[in-house]
């Protein structure tokens, strides 16, 4: 009965109805200069470890604030009908400086919070890792996708999948029947779910709506912890950022970002009513020697014009980026 009532709460917690979650305490400083420098462990490929953090070098380049050429385009965007409201998260994952607009505003996180569900499984993993290779059989989750998006791929309800499978498949092709698999089980309870947000010092939220929500910078903290590796193991956080750059949504910020540039990141798409769409993307672009994080958040009407808006902003960002860095290489 337990298990049960388990399932059906986490299913409306993960796909946008009731529940949502805001951490209690962020870290970090506004763009401009960083009055710390950080020394990170090398010989990952995803992940940048800190080891300590050591008075700036003066010589070290600073990065231009842009934050004014990012609300324009949002206000533009905004006055041209294309969305209704956008809030954006960019950090140099470096040294640490950040730009936020409309940071706090909250919005639906929809399959966003499909990385913690993964974090919560490799947290189970450090301790036990043949988890991983432990087959279950999979559900049908008794829920549509939001229009505009379907995966390319799904798992076959009934079928014996491992965890580690079901994990590929609910951060790879965002399969709503791969997480719920993952939900429902002997090694999902209550306690193991709701590690992660004890752990992170995160407390459950519910808005007047009785909608779940979770603004921008609270979200992109997941990403900065994975990159960190301040909360997972090396190996298992390594691995988490490998599969979010093996995502199949190819468009939102990954759009406008070189082939030979990867990006690791997760959408979230949530249509909360004809006409009322909400559409996600955050993660980590690895621009070489200078990686950062960004994060979008949106809503309007239209899936097409708002995925177009996310890639824009995404490809105002890189073009800073690369302005800024370029020669420095």
């Amino acid at each position: 009965m337990l298990k049960k009532t388990l399932f059906r709460f986490m299913l409306v917690f993960l796909f946008g109805f009731t529940f949502g979650f805001i951490i209690f305490k962020l870290f970090g400083n506004s763009l401009g200069r960083s009055q710390m420098s950080q020394d990170r462990l090398g010989g990952y490929k995803y992940i940048k470890p800190l080891l300590e953090c050591n008075i700036e070098n003066e010589n070290q380049k600073e990065l231009v604030n842009f934050k004014n050429k990012v609300e324009e385009n949002i206000h533009t965007q905004i006055e041209e009908g294309n969305i209704n409201e956008a809030a954006m998260y960019f950090r140099d994952l470096n040294n640490g400086p950040w730009i936020g607009l409309n940071e706090q505003t909250e919005f639906a996180p929809a399959s966003l919070l499909k990385v913690p569900l993964m974090m919560s499984y490799f947290k189970i993993a450090e301790k036990n890792p043949k988890i991983l290779k432990t087959v279950l059989t999979s559900k049908k989750l008794e829920s549509n996708y939001p229009t505009g998006l379907l995966p390319e791929s799904k798992i076959t309800p009934g079928g014996l999948y491992s965890v580690e499978d079901l994990i590929h498949y609910m951060i790879v092709y965002s399969d709503n029947d791969a997480a719920g698999s993952l939900l429902e089980n002997q090694f999902m309870n209550e306690n193991e779910f709701y590690r992660v947000y004890r752990d992170l010092n995160i407390y459950p939220h519910m808005d007047i709506n009785n909608e779940d929500s979770m603004s921008v910078q609270t979200y992109a903290s997941f990403f900065r912890i994975l990159y960190n590796a301040s909360y997972l193991s090396k190996d298992y956080s390594e691995m988490a950022l490998k599969l979010l750059t093996q995502t199949q949504f190819d468009q939102g910020i990954e759009k406008p970002i070189p082939k030979s540039i990867k990006v690791a990141h997760k959408y979230g798409l949530r249509a909360l009513q004809p006409n009322q769409i909400q559409l996600h993307d955050c993660g980590i672009i690895y621009y070489p020697n200078n990686p950062y994080l960004l994060c979008v958040m949106t809503r309007g009407s239209n899936f097409q014009r708002i995925n177009e808006v996310i890639a824009d902003i995404s490809e105002l960002v890189y073009k800073e980026i690369d302005n800024q860095f370029k020669n420095s290489q």
